[in-house]
């Protein structure tokens, strides 16, 4: 684990020094940062003393670089405000400070600059612009062009504060190919932990990463847990560029809204650039009361409850927010306010209730921690207190009502079929939005008030004697069969049409065949014996000539699939050997 610190500030103010005295790395490193006398680009450093480590981020002052500051600036667990004591805040240490303030970073360490020369002192005043953006330093240091006033050893007294997030989360902010070996990427991880050898998962490029090597502070380590700087080879099919998210695959899922809620000068259908982890792409704000706002996005992105965001607009800092909803419902307006009100509260209980009577048909919790910002074992605890189906297997919600839109699709089946037969997972099958968990308390629940009765797992009529249902399903299926002649449907569809449940079906399959009623050729397709005996006896004069997929398309009609089927069936007969593609009779 590091203890992540950025260090943020106007231009000139001595930042670029104050990282070369604490731990003696050199920024400005570029021709161009050298030539312009500033920095450009985000640094990356390290202060590894008395077991502690300590990861320097530091960014940019100029007014320019804003979006490269602020793409930095989301890791942060502390950070170093510089402000030159003589020159006092200036435009790029207000917009610093506001980012930090809309990000919520807490952990502020003043440190007042170049106190060695010989003007008027303007710390009183810079302390007072802090405080008035709601901001108390946790310490204070003078430094000068030599000294850091003791805030190394300050820095090296800090433990490291262990991440509460079990998910891997992190955002990558530098990429690049080292050629023959893979791709190297780096940033810093929020979330979980990563070892060697993980399979790790790329929400833009949708690619599966091997990590091959692993390192913190440039020292290889085979297990790394967040918070920390990570530098990873890896290998990968794609490009991995700044910007895009990794995790696990299957933890997060992409979508090009979110709500949230906002603060700073904000305006209603307005377009802005989003800072968002270490990404920036173009959005729309849509206001809807009580400072929540829908935000559509230019593309599709992970985003995660609480989430800090910037927007910007003409590369100013305009304000910013934290999502609330990360998966967007299309909801009325009024329900959806009140909903983002109890996800504000972190009442989950109340917002479990708002999603389940908006979702009719139940609403998962597998994306909890994406979604709530707690784990699915959590989720499902606050889901059991209230009075809702909860599917803890498969991690569902459901309010109670959705019990009897299943049972009027089992009564009205047997309306239209007295003979239907049915099982938990056949009613799952016509009903995708019925767990199987639900529909077998639905088929108890008719079972004890005698509406069905239940057999070798299959429930039917009450009226009706399980045995002959069982032979009338048998006979049925095989005259679909029969009838079909060397085409039968699938049986799946077959179960379809009969509405009985897959279990009864394949047993009837089974019998058919064990009597040689029908033959099995493929997975799918079973064919009546005597269809199939009459069909080869019209291929055989073919054979002689030969005959391929091509033939029984244009001379029987028959499908790709069918054709190749039967020319298989074919390989297995005695007397048919095989050229090519072609069959052909000894």
């Amino acid at each position: 684990m590091d203890i992540i610190i950025g260090i943020c500030g106007h231009i000139d103010h001595g930042k670029t020094t104050l990282i070369k005295n604490l731990n003696g790395f050199v920024g400005d490193s570029t021709k161009e940062e050298q030539r312009r006398g500033i920095t450009i680009d985000v640094s990356y450093s390290s202060l590894d003393e008395n077991g502690k480590n300590i990861s320097f981020i530091d960014v940019p002052g100029h007014e320019s670089l804003v979006k490269n500051m602020i793409s930095a600036s989301f890791s942060f667990s502390y950070v170093l405000f510089v402000v030159d004591i003589n020159e006092g805040m200036m435009p790029q240490s207000f917009e610093h400070l506001l980012v930090l303030k809309i990000l919520g970073i807490k952990n502020v360490i003043l440190v007042l600059t170049k106190c060695d020369k010989n003007v008027a002192d303007k710390s009183q005043e810079i302390i007072k612009s802090i405080n008035d953006f709601g901001i108390q330093a946790k310490k204070i240091f003078k430094t000068t062009l030599d000294d850091t006033g003791g805030l190394k050893e300050y820095l090296l007294s800090l433990e490291p504060k262990k991440s509460d997030d079990e998910i891997l989360k992190l955002y990558v902010d530098r990429s690049f190919n080292k050629k023959g070996e893979g791709s190297i990427i780096a940033g810093t991880l929020l979330g979980g932990e990563i070892s060697v050898d993980d399979k790790l998962y790329s929400s833009e490029s949708k690619d599966i990463l091997r990590v091959k090597t692993l390192q913190n502070h440039g020292k290889d380590v085979l297990k790394i847990k967040a918070p920390a700087r990570v530098a990873m080879l890896i290998s990968s099919k794609k490009d991995i560029k700044k910007g895009d998210f990794i995790c696990k695959k299957g933890e997060f899922k992409e979508f090009d809204s979110f709500d949230c809620i906002l603060q700073g000068d904000i305006n209603h259908n307005q377009n802005y650039i989003i800072a968002i982890g270490s990404k920036l792409l173009n959005a729309k704000v849509s206001i809807l009361g009580d400072n929540y706002a829908s935000i559509k996005l230019e593309k599709k992105i992970v985003s995660f409850y609480n989430q800090k965001f910037i927007l910007l607009s003409s590369g100013r800092v305009k304000g910013g927010g934290s999502v609330l909803n990360p998966v967007v419902e299309p909801m009325k307006k009024e329900l959806k306010i009140e909903l983002l009100k109890s996800l504000e509260k972190n009442d989950y209980k109340q917002a479990f209730l708002k999603l389940s009577s908006f979702h009719r048909h139940g609403f998962g919790l597998l994306c909890a921690m994406q979604r709530f910002g707690i784990d699915r074992q959590k989720a499902l605890d606050y889901a059991k207190e209230l009075d809702v189906i909860v599917d803890e297997k498969n991690y569902n919600i459901y309010q109670k009502s959705v019990l009897n839109d299943i049972k009027q699709a089992i009564l009205k089946t047997l309306s239209k079929n007295k003979k239907a037969l049915f099982s938990a997972s056949s009613i799952s099958y016509r009903l995708p939005w019925a767990s199987e968990f639900l529909c077998q308390i639905v088929l108890d629940d008719m079972q004890t008030n005698e509406i069905l009765e239940c057999k070798n797992g299959c429930y039917f009529d009450k009226n009706y004697d399980y045995e002959s249902l069982e032979s009338d399903i048998k006979d049925t299926i095989y005259q679909i069969i029969l009838g079909s002649n060397i085409t039968p449907p699938a049986p799946y569809n077959i179960y379809d049409e009969l509405d009985i449940d897959r279990k009864t079906g394949d047993n009837a399959l089974k019998t058919l065949c064990k009597q040689n009623k029908v033959l099995r050729l493929e997975h799918n397709l079973f064919v009546e014996s005597k269809n199939l005996s009459n069909f080869i006896d019209e291929l055989k004069p073919l054979l002689k000539d030969g005959v391929d997929v091509g033939v029984l398309k244009d001379r029987f009609n028959l499908s790709r699939k069918y054709a190749i089927a039967y020319l298989e069936y074919l390989d297995k007969q005695k007397g048919v050997f095989r050229v090519d593609n072609k069959r052909f009779l000894k």
